[in-house]
């Protein structure tokens, strides 16, 4: 079934795209409901907190106070980093009840979320775009988040991102063939990787 684009409004994707999309997939997450909810932040559009409920993606403004991880962006990169998601998606390379990715944190049971909002650090995530770097902050529970602040940087080109997506390359071997540079405290990036690899 074609789709429509989505929308490059973060309100407008949020509020109605995403939701329908996940309802149109077909995909019930087997019924599940999350311990804790994820915010997605687009400076300065705004934020909303992502849950399941009985398998249901609901969205709703706002950070929930049981948020188990923060994914902040600027407005200027989320039109980029949204359609990358897009055309991984519509590709079949991320399925709505995927455990990788961002949203594997919805399906974290509750020690895994426990776990993840004590983490000490942030990790941001930057995909070169020609000379543009387009970055995604994530920061465990409620801290502040803060996009000039984190604790390790893990850096690719956005087309090698692209080709990963696609071919289902693993961080690891993009790591390991030198596309994909890490600085800072890997620890953190190793802890978080319960809810995002």
């Amino acid at each position: 079934m074609d789709r429509p684009p989505a929308p490059t409004e973060p309100e407008a994707f949020f509020r109605d795209y995403l939701p329908r999309y996940f309802a149109q997939s077909g995909e019930t997450f087997g019924g599940a409901t999350s311990v804790g909810s994820v915010t997605v932040r687009v400076e300065p559009a705004g934020e909303w907190s992502l849950r399941l409920r009985d398998g249901a993606l609901e969205v709703t403004p706002g950070m929930e106070d049981d948020v188990v991880i923060q994914i902040t962006t600027p407005v200027e990169d989320f039109p980029a980093l949204l359609s990358e998601m897009a055309v991984q998606a519509r590709s079949g390379a991320v399925r709505a009840g995927s455990r990788k990715g961002p949203l594997g944190a919805l399906l974290a049971d509750a020690e895994t979320s426990r776990l993840v909002r004590h983490v000490p650090g942030s990790l941001l995530f930057v995909a070169r775009d020609g000379e543009v770097r387009r970055r995604l902050l994530f920061t465990p529970g409620r801290r502040a988040a803060k996009l000039d602040g984190a604790d390790c940087t893990i850096e690719c080109a956005l087309d090698d991102l692209r080709d990963a997506g696609k071919t289902g390359i693993t961080p690891l071997a993009l790591f390991a063939s030198g596309k994909l540079r890490v600085t800072g405290n890997v620890q953190i990036a190793m802890a978080l990787s319960a809810v995002l690899a």
